[in-house]
């Protein structure tokens, strides 16, 4: 008895045989061609080995997808699988800082390929070019990293002070992954994702409040770019006739929950507050916070604001 694949795709997805076959063609540069070039440029390979550039990588990226846990007996057997027996102290010496450059190369190459799924059937968000949302993860490290990849440290000063920040941009109207890129941990989202906000015009950026930078916003509302924030606390609104809002619940209580104006926003430059009520005026904020002057960025378009009056 055959069996037959009546499932069409939808139009514009390529059949899953083509996406099958893209991903084994990126996968084999991944995995082959690219820690093959790199291994004398890291200075992994300095002679002739058993274990080559490409068959570590993949002992490691196979190992470890199959058990996250894998100890080095478990890598080993990956590695006879792959055609080069070693043993377990043999491999243990090949983790050295031109082992993790070549990772860190093959990683890179990786992200340079284009990762997406299909693309979303939602018609709200055919109004957009792409709808990007703007994300990351902190993944601790162990302290021998702290020099490359520095944390933010805990009330232990033996712990925390090597971690790695992950920052990625999805694409939910085309699927397209970009990212992750990487950087140390203790670097603020609003400048790891500097490289990943360059966005074409028509494209909505949805992103939470480690994102919000009144600058960037004005920069990308200029350029045609729409954003979907909350207001970091102490923001100041501003009605189109350029009168402060003191309280936005004032707004919401006399036009409902949902609430669309065109409104002017205005921060304070230097460093951003974590906490207070974004109803208060400049000057009140300004004197019991001891703030600097507001910044000159202002961000303007039709904003819905959304909430409850009490």
């Amino acid at each position: 008895m055959g069996l037959s694949n009546d499932h069409q795709a939808p139009p514009g997805v390529p059949p899953v045989s083509d996406k099958i076959a893209h991903v084994a063609e990126a996968m084999q540069t991944v995995l082959d061609t690219v820690p093959e070039s790199a291994a004398r440029s890291t200075g992994f390979i300095k002679r002739l080995r058993k274990l080559t550039a490409p068959v570590f990588v993949k002992t490691l990226v196979f190992g470890w997808l199959a058990d996250p846990g894998a100890g080095l007996e478990a890598l080993t057997r990956v590695a006879a699988l792959l055609g080069s027996p070693i043993k377990p102290q043999s491999l243990e010496e090949r983790f050295t800082p031109e082992a993790a450059a070549l990772l860190l190369q093959t990683l890179e190459a990786s992200l340079a390929a284009v990762v997406a799924a299909d693309p979303v059937p939602i018609p709200l968000l055919k109004r957009f070019t792409e709808v990007v949302v703007l994300d990351s993860s902190t993944v601790a490290l162990p302290e021998s990293f702290r020099l490359g990849y520095a944390g933010c440290g805990t009330s232990n000063p033996q712990a925390g002070n090597a971690a790695v920040k992950l920052t990625v941009a999805w694409d939910l109207k085309g699927g397209r992954l970009r990212g992750p890129l990487l950087d140390a941990g203790r670097v603020n989202d609003k400048k790891a994702a500097e490289r990943l906000e360059d966005l074409p015009a028509g494209s909505l950026r949805v992103a939470d409040l480690g994102y919000f930078h009144l600058d960037r916003m004005a920069a990308m509302t200029q350029d045609g770019v729409f954003v979907l924030s909350r207001f970091l606390p102490l923001t100041v609104v501003y009605d189109e006739q350029g009168v402060p809002w003191r309280r936005l619940s004032e707004l919401l209580e006399r036009c409902g929950p949902r609430v669309e104006r065109t409104i002017h926003l205005r921060g304070f430059r230097g460093h951003a507050p974590t906490s207070g009520k974004s109803g208060r005026s400049a000057d009140s904020s300004r004197r019991k916070a001891n703030l600097p002057k507001p910044s000159d960025a202002r961000v303007d378009g039709a904003w819905p604001l959304r909430g409850s009056g009490h």
